[in-house]
């Protein structure tokens, strides 16, 4: 009997330690980014005033967590989409509205690194976490890219239905704040940020992991 509870106690550590790393490719959709901007050419003299938005579309990444304590993790997180920027302004003249957009495509990543707290459960697990990190948007042509300070929130729940294996479905928000530029048109000139305050765009994932 001690042999065997020894041995059940060695075994229940090994699946303890083996279960602290988790990786995670996740898959889903990036909705929202909404500003208003000034448009400026390429001597940085204004040209217009107007919204710089981006289209809905898929995003996908990757989460890797290690786990401190029964309810806390930290993580890295690596997110991308593949969207349209648009930019888009409005006068009115002579009783008539006029509409004026740009559009350009390209991408915007999130690098993140940060911590969750868990309810320690065995099955279901809710979490919620916050994190700090870049945001890159870079053009499929020449109008360049920049990288942004970001806070980030999120929260999900997470299925541990096998020992090895998980499961989470979560949404995220990201605050990016920009400084100047948010994005080069190529031809038509940057949209620079007019007032202040973040620009805010949200997620829902869901994602497939393994435990290490």
């Amino acid at each position: 009997m001690t042999l065997l509870g020894l041995t059940t106690s060695v075994q229940s550590a090994q699946a303890e330690r083996t279960s602290r790393v988790q990786i995670d490719g996740t898959i889903g959709t990036r909705f929202g980014g909404r500003m208003e901007v000034d448009l400026e050419d390429e001597d940085g003299d204004h040209s217009d005033t107007g919204t710089f938005t981006t289209d809905s579309t898929m995003a996908w990444g990757i989460l890797a967590s290690y786990q401190i304590q029964s309810n806390g993790n930290v993580f890295l997180s690596y997110s991308r989409q593949e969207t349209t920027f648009r930019f888009r302004s409005e006068d009115y003249e002579d009783d008539e509205w006029s509409v004026d957009e740009t559009s350009a495509d390209g991408s915007i990543e999130y690098f993140q690194f940060g911590g969750n707290l868990q309810l320690p459960t065995r099955i279901v697990i809710p979490y919620f976490g916050v994190s700090a990190g870049v945001t890159r948007v870079a053009s499929k042509g020449d109008g360049g890219d920049w990288a942004r300070f970001n806070l980030t929130l999120d929260g999900g729940l997470r299925f541990d239905f096998l020992p090895i294996l998980d499961v989470r479905v979560f949404s995220r928000v990201p605050f990016t704040f920009p400084a100047s530029e948010l994005y080069c048109f190529s031809g038509r000139g940057c949209a620079v940020v007019s007032h202040g305050g973040p620009f805010v765009q949200g997620e829902v994932h869901a994602g497939l992991g393994l435990k290490f």
